[in-house]
């Protein structure tokens, strides 16, 4: 990750020694918070989401000489539209924040000491952001703000928005601003109607994470996205943890792999993470391959050597011998094809029961 915010955190985006904005720290820079398991989560995703807008909003008041980033002792009615939708997605922001440091397990930090970078959520996932949808910002949004450094002069004649502070937006990452119902939130208003409109969807910024957070390890994290009891989690000892890979690092595991059960995994995984969309249909010809190399390789299904008859053509006696799941899987519902998979596994395995095993992983 680059690391080109070089500026001190705590005072770079309208924290002047004078306006209500010095009470923002980066509380999640918890230098006694013990090394976390990095995961996935919505609270910290929206918490980098909301900082790079918010930032971007101020600077566009500080590259501008008349505008200023305190509102402290300015009268609404006097206020600039501008100041005040900085101020809003300031205050959101921060709210997120408190969000953050009671609710989630570990520390943001945006710019982490190598030593640091294992339990940087920003180093691990800060440009993909994961569990929300997102929007990278434009070259010409950066273009517009690049255009400015210099321009502007505080009473000391010293520039408001000096050469080089475009490229310190993002703390390190690249800027990203959450998408809202098919609509990116904005940084920048000129009007009060735009003002209007940037507030309403700034109000849709989720109060609470969609889905709780439990501090999960990846491992935990990827049998709670391909859909398995808890009672499974145990038996994925030894795969590949999708959450924990980058995209090319999986690809470079399932190239050439025959192994059906880890390649489906994967893309179980991918299909039930937010953002990273672009693996789904590379994951599904390597499944494809993964399934012909294995068909290549297992001498009959009736040895149960790679194939799925020894664990189908056993009758279910409940049932009057008729088997309650089918001899043949639906390719196209993976989810259900990979807790079949995991089933086998545990019959052929673990010497469970089938209905047994069946409960286990949901089926």
């Amino acid at each position: 990750m680059a690391n080109r915010y070089t500026k001190a955190e705590d005072g770079f985006f309208g924290n002047e020694s004078s306006d209500d904005n010095t009470n923002e720290t980066e509380t999640t820079e918890k230098t006694d918070t013990p090394t976390m398991n990095v995961i996935p989560n919505e609270t910290s995703d929206w918490y980098i989401a909301m900082t790079h807008p918010t930032d971007v909003a101020a600077a566009f008041l500080k590259a501008h000489k008349d505008e200023t980033t305190t509102w402290s002792g300015v009268p609404e009615e006097e206020r600039s539209v501008q100041l005040k939708y900085y101020k809003a997605l300031y205050e959101k922001k921060q709210k997120i924040g408190v969000r953050q440091r009671e609710d989630v397990t570990g520390s943001i930090r945006f710019n982490p000491s190598e030593d640091r970078e294992d339990d940087s959520y920003a180093h691990h996932f800060g440009n993909e952001l994961p569990t929300i949808e997102t929007v990278d910002a434009t070259g010409d949004e950066l273009l517009a703000l690049e255009a400015q450094e210099g321009v502007a002069k505080d009473s000391d004649d010293e520039p408001t928005w000096p050469e080089g502070s475009t490229d310190e937006i993002g703390r390190g990452l690249t800027p990203r601003f959450p998408v809202i119902d098919g609509k990116a939130l904005p940084h920048y208003v000129t009007t009060e109607s735009e003002l209007e409109d940037a507030l309403e969807t700034l109000d849709d910024v989720p109060e609470e994470p969609a889905i709780p957070e439990e501090q999960l390890t990846p491992l935990e994290e990827t049998a709670r996205a391909m859909g398995v009891k808890p009672d499974y989690i145990s038996n994925l000892e030894g795969y590949p943890v999708p959450l924990e890979l980058t995209i090319d690092e999986m690809m470079d595991i399932v190239e050439g792999s025959s192994d059906v059960t880890m390649v489906r995994t994967m893309l179980d995984a991918e299909k039930a993470t937010e953002n990273r969309k672009t693996a789904v249909p590379d994951l599904e010809k390597a499944l494809k391959r993964a399934k012909e190399r294995n068909e290549e390789q297992a001498p009959s299904s009736n040895g149960n050597t790679g194939g799925s008859g020894g664990f189908f053509d056993e009758p279910k006696e409940s049932k009057g011998g008729d088997p309650e799941i089918p001899t043949e899987i639906d390719t196209d519902d993976v989810g259900k094809a990979t807790k079949v998979e995991m089933a086998m596994s545990l019959v052929d395995d673990d010497g469970m029961d089938i209905d047994e095993a069946k409960a286990v992983v949901g089926l």
